[in-house]
Order: structure tokens, then sequence, then C-alpha cells
């Protein structure tokens, strides 16, 4: 192999290099608002308790009777690079099935008091988030009252901001580890859809 060969092949790498930083400045300049949820539903009583009858256990929630208790876990994570304020969330069941406000699960420190619920009526709860991080997860907890034929609906009606579903992926852990390093924003986005 020539001189030359080896000067052209370390010039087309340091094109390639440059085009690839070139992109990365670029994609992380911009402003990206984004909001990623993922919703799932799991009952509380898996089936029948054998020592039991049905009229034995009773759950209610200030006088509203839940015959079949369901866990509805909502994660919210801002997948963008900018903080988002106020997002107007709404989890809506679908029919007559009734969403009650519940629990975060493990917010960050100080979140305690300032991430809420609201139920609008019966079949709504918004969650309530004066801000959200890049990066941050809330996850939401609630109850409903039964499980119902489809998933909760989630509305984040809110201008400049892309929402979309999350679906869990697998990732090598190899993988995780070498794109922490790379990029560890893209690494916390990624270890937020493998939970």
């Amino acid at each position: 192999m020539t001189t030359e060969y080896w000067i052209g092949a370390l010039g087309v790498a340091a094109t390639l290099l440059g085009v690839i930083v070139t992109w990365r400045v670029a994609r992380y300049s911009q402003t990206r608002r984004e909001l990623t949820y993922k919703v799932t539903m799991e009952p509380i009583l898996r089936s029948p308790i054998p020592a039991l009858e049905a009229t034995d256990l009773r759950i209610s929630y200030k006088g509203e009777e839940l015959p079949e208790p369901v866990l509805l876990s909502v994660d919210v994570t801002n997948t963008g690079n900018a903080v988002i304020e106020n997002p107007p969330i709404e989890i809506r069941a679908p029919g007559a099935t009734y969403v009650i406000p519940g629990y975060f699960e493990s917010p960050p420190p100080g979140y305690e008091t300032i991430w809420m619920f609201e139920r609008n009526d019966g079949e709504s709860c918004a969650i309530r988030l004066p801000h959200i991080n890049p990066g941050q997860t809330a996850k939401a907890r609630m109850l409903m009252d039964e499980m119902p034929g489809q998933l909760p609906q989630f509305i984040c009606p809110m201008a400049g901001v892309f929402v979309r579903r999350q679906m869990s992926i697998k990732v090598n852990k190899f993988v995780q580890f070498i794109v922490d390093i790379i990029s560890p924003q893209l690494g916390g986005a990624i270890r937020s859809l493998t939970e």
C-alpha cells in the first residue's frame, strides 16, 4: 500500500468524522420538546382467592366499590432536550371505568409535593407536573374499578410538544454501556424504554 493510499484513507476518515460531529452538534443545538409515555394495567387480584367467597372481600375508595380493582401504571418521560412546563396530561378510561388518583412511584427528591393528581370526573384523571426535566420520568400509579377492554387514553394537547407511546425494547448490557459513553442522554432514554 502506497503513501497516497493511506493519505486518501485518512482524508476520508477525517471527512466522515467531521460529518458525524457536525450532525451531532446540529441535532443537540435544536430544542426538542418530546414526551414519551407507557401505559400498563394489572389486576390487583389475579384470580379469586379460594378460601374467600366473593362476598367476603370488598375493596372500596371513598365509598365507591371497586369490583375488580386494577393497578394502572402511567410512566411519562421527557425524551426531549428541554424542560417541559405544565403539560396538560389527562388519562381517560374507556366506557364507564372509573380512574382513581394514586401516587407517584419513586419521585425525584423535592418532587413529592409538586407532582400531583386531579380527578376530573369518574372516568378521567389529570396528572399535574409543574415541570419535567429532560430524561426525567414521572411514574404515576392509579386505580381503576375494573379491567377495561382497551388501554386508557393518554391525552396531552400541548402546542410544540411531540407525544408518542413508548414501546418496551431489550438492549444488550454491552451496547447500553457503549451508548452511555457516546451519548449519556440517549443512554438514559434507552434505559427508560427497557424498564
